[in-house]
């Protein structure tokens, strides 16, 4: 049975009826716990460090409050001069880049009128597009909302027409890995091009990895949310490991893959050259 405080009618912050019609068209039936602490503190004037699972909810939660500050703050009128944008929202991958942008653009499909004044602009490194096509790109279609991976951002913020002082929002999703070694540099780097002045949200399965980290975002006073979940891992889930030589790695896979009756497999190999390599 679902609790009563689960129900979007009894979320504790009155959102667009057009996001509402757009939840209920999208099927989510009843917010998760994620979604009803984070969305009010998040759209309302705090700055939020989320904790939940993968699959809890959290781009949904960090989504709505989005579009809220943009029509709150009236950054889908003419008030956003040329070359600004309004939000930012970093995560580590393309792919999961990719996922956040559809899941706005299911969003912005439920906009009362004709002609959505909201849009966002997807920013991952392709061998379609370069940083100069985004900022083509991004100074005809006047995005608010930019979405994409911190090499790419980082890029696209330093051209010269692209101007970062109305950013009123930055999300980082999966703020754990966007925080360690590989991204840290490039995401301080982008912190410090944005305004002193706006809103952050982090979010992520583990924070508590992030430490200290968290502050150098410049939140001054985060609210925490965390969510346990009841689907820990399986009790009897087991990880064993086995250190060998380089040149001895294939023949112990495929002794592994010839010795073990699996269902199915994967196997994860560090660059796209070693998967079509091993693949061969």
């Amino acid at each position: 049975k679902m609790s009563k405080s689960l129900s979007w009618d009894d979320l504790n912050y009155k959102i667009q009826p057009w996001i509402r019609t757009a939840i209920d068209t999208m099927g989510f039936e009843t917010m998760t716990p994620v979604q009803a602490s984070t969305i009010p503190m998040f759209s309302g004037n705090k700055d939020v460090v989320v904790e939940s699972v993968t699959g809890s909810g959290k781009t949904v939660s960090f989504v709505i409050p989005i579009l809220e500050k943009i029509i709150a703050d009236e950054a889908h009128t003419a008030k956003l001069k040329k070359g600004h944008f309004y939000s930012l929202i970093i995560s580590p991958t393309r792919e999961l880049s990719s996922q956040i942008q559809t899941v706005i653009e299911s969003f912005l499909n439920h906009y009362p009128e004709e002609n959505c004044p909201i849009s966002s602009q997807l920013l991952i490194g392709t061998n379609k597009s370069t940083v100069r096509d985004d900022v083509n790109s991004y100074m005809e279609n006047r995005p608010q909302i930019l979405v994409g991976t911190p090499g790419r951002i980082l890029d696209f913020l330093n051209m010269p027409t692209v101007k970062s002082s109305s950013c009123g929002v930055v999300v980082l999703d999966e703020a754990d890995k966007l925080l360690d070694a590989s991204f840290e540099k490039d995401v301080e780097t982008i912190l410090k091009l944005l305004p002193k002045q706006r809103r952050t949200g982090l979010f992520s399965a583990t924070i508590n990895s992030a430490g200290t980290q968290i502050f150098k975002t410049g939140m001054r006073n985060p609210v925490k949310i965390s969510v346990k979940s009841k689907h820990q891992a399986p009790s009897s889930l087991k990880i064993k490991c086995a250190v060998v030589k380089p040149e001895l790695k294939f023949q112990l896979l495929l002794t592994v893959l010839n010795h073990y009756n699996y269902k199915k497999c994967i196997v994860y190999f560090p660059t796209c050259v070693s998967v079509t390599y091993f693949y061969a």
